[in-house]
């Protein structure tokens, strides 16, 4: 049974996306507090998710206590090194491209950031599969 935060997740990451996006504009100084409550909750949803996936087969026996956890820490150490290989390489060329203008350095980032996290979680699924 799925709790009542699974259901009401998305409502609450899209307000606080719309509260980060306006505190941009109106209320500069609340921006990075949001921007935090945001990614942690973000952070927070992947591990819940993450323990969801593989709790299933360890209820229904399936799988041992060892070969659970083993799943869920492959899982997470993925979701680690894929953000951490996107926000660097997608820093970097937003950083390098930020010379040609801020949008331009912006867009760079975001695309090259979401290149990297595509393909690392290929070359990721290939190596633990």
């Amino acid at each position: 049974m799925p709790s009542p935060l699974a259901k009401s997740y998305p409502y609450i990451a899209l307000a606080l996306l719309a509260a980060l996006i306006l505190s941009v504009i109106y209320y500069p100084s609340l921006s990075a507090w949001i921007s935090s409550l945001l990614l942690i909750s973000g952070l927070g949803f992947a591990v819940y998710l993450t323990i969801q996936k593989h709790i299933q087969p360890y209820k229904q026996k399936q799988i041992t206590r060892l070969k659970f956890t083993l799943n869920v820490l492959i899982d997470l150490l993925g979701l680690i090194i894929t953000i951490f290989v996107a926000t660097y390489l997608g820093g970097m060329a937003g950083t390098w491209a930020s010379q040609y203008g801020v949008w331009v350095g912006l867009v760079v980032g975001v695309m090259l950031g979401f290149i990297c996290a595509w393909a690392v979680s290929k070359v990721w699924k290939k190596i633990t599969a």
